[in-house]
């Protein structure tokens, strides 16, 4: 099981409708065209908790405020057997990811009248180690403390080697 947390951050504007930025995982915001990708390791489900930083006024919407549908399209037909959405205690939307295709999503979050939507990716199957950890993650950091822990050995012995003929 993973779990991210993605902020949303309402951006005015001097001129025109409000923009959105997003930050995932406690990583610097981003913007439209370089939003963050929820990347979800084969075969591991995933809870999305979205937040809106500084709200004001701006509240998801009480119905459809996740939609996800394969492809790079925005959705007109929402997935509801891979994903599925409630909101907590405080508010904030939770989607929960099935990963049940390994596929690319297009999600859009809808919010209260006014609010402009957002649509950023999540790919169901990029990896197969979870990002950040999981047991693989550790064989390699082990191994390679291994490699460099008999580099030190066989440079130490050569040394002493070296030291005692001379």
């Amino acid at each position: 099981m993973k779990a991210d947390t993605i902020q949303l951050i309402p951006v005015g504007q001097p001129v025109g409708p409000l923009k959105w930025q997003m930050s995932m995982n406690g990583a610097p915001p981003q913007g439209q065209g370089n939003y963050p990708v929820v990347d979800v390791p084969v075969n591991v489900t995933d809870d999305i908790t979205f937040t809106i930083r500084h709200p004001g006024s701006i509240k998801f919407a009480a119905t459809d405020a996740f939609c996800a549908q394969e492809g790079t399209s925005k959705p007109k037909v929402c997935d509801t057997t891979v994903f599925t959405s409630s909101f907590d205690q405080q508010g904030n939307l939770v989607v929960h990811n099935a990963n049940s295709k390994e596929a690319t999503y297009t999600y859009v979050i809808n919010f209260t009248e006014g609010t402009p939507q957002l649509d950023p990716i999540i790919k169901n199957g990029g990896t197969t180690i979870p990002p950040g950890g999981g047991l693989a993650s550790y064989s390699t950091a082990i191994t390679v403390l291994a490699i460099v822990a008999l580099v030190a050995l066989v440079a130490l012995v050569a040394r002493r080697m070296r030291n005692r003929s001379a």
